[in-house]
């Protein structure tokens, strides 16, 4: 959640001019009340897991770990010259109207806010940062299903789960439908029966649910829904 909101910060106030000098001095405010509260829980050995944070702010000698999440450096970020947009992108032409369309198709900022304020309560800080980044990659639809997913139905699935050694690393996670999701981790035929007929998979799409069964250890089903014998 920390990660998520400076990154934002980040990203919108980079366009203002002198925008390091002016997070250098907030910087040194938050750097003392961090070390304050939670001096023997910083260091500066990790390993940064999460492919974004390692792109944007990997160079940045400023990176601390906090339970081994890498903390984003507040001071890190630079002035950035704002882009005109396209100058077909207007609201008064069929074509105009269509090319903010296309903006808007990937990812439903609603739904993304939703994300960042709602946390996942029992799930560690980088899960739901990696959460968040894969909502965006996925371009907020359910990997095996293509369909755009409400907020309310979408579910962060670990491949491999905890109890196998699995963890909350980006490669690890996968965004699906709640129902998708009750699919890869039932074992009763009968549930299995009433989410196959919502879900109504073809043959692909159920090899997907198979395939992310088997990786977390399920067995695979038929497309009755009967469990089929491993």
């Amino acid at each position: 959640m920390y990660n998520s909101y400076l990154i934002g910060v980040h990203n919108y106030y980079s366009i203002a001019t002198h925008v390091n000098l002016d997070f250098q001095k907030i910087a040194f405010d938050v750097k003392k009340s961090l070390y304050n509260r939670l001096n023997h829980r910083i260091t500066n050995k990790g390993t940064i897991t999460n492919n974004y944070i390692k792109k944007q702010y990997g160079t940045s000698r400023e990176i601390r770990f906090i339970g081994g999440n890498a903390i984003v450096p507040i001071a890190y970020v630079q002035h950035r010259v704002p882009m005109d947009k396209k100058r077909i992108i207007n609201k008064y032409t069929p074509q105009g109207r269509e090319e903010i369309h296309k903006s808007l198709d990937c990812v439903d900022f609603e739904i993304l806010h939703y994300l960042m304020n709602n946390p996942c309560g029992k799930q560690s800080v980088e899960y739901n940062d990696n959460r968040i980044a894969m909502y965006v990659a996925q371009k907020g639809r359910c990997a095996v299903t293509k369909v755009k997913l409400a907020a309310n139905e979408i579910d962060c699935h670990h491949k491999t789960p905890i109890e196998y050694g699995g963890g909350d690393e980006y490669k690890n996670l996968i965004i699906v439908s709640d129902k998708v999701h009750i699919l890869i981790h039932s074992v009763n035929n009968r549930t299995l029966k009433k989410y196959l007929a919502l879900v109504n998979p073809d043959e692909k799409q159920l090899a997907k649910i198979n395939k992310l069964r088997i990786m977390a250890y399920m067995p695979e089903i038929s497309i009755n829904g009967e469990l089929l014998t491993v």
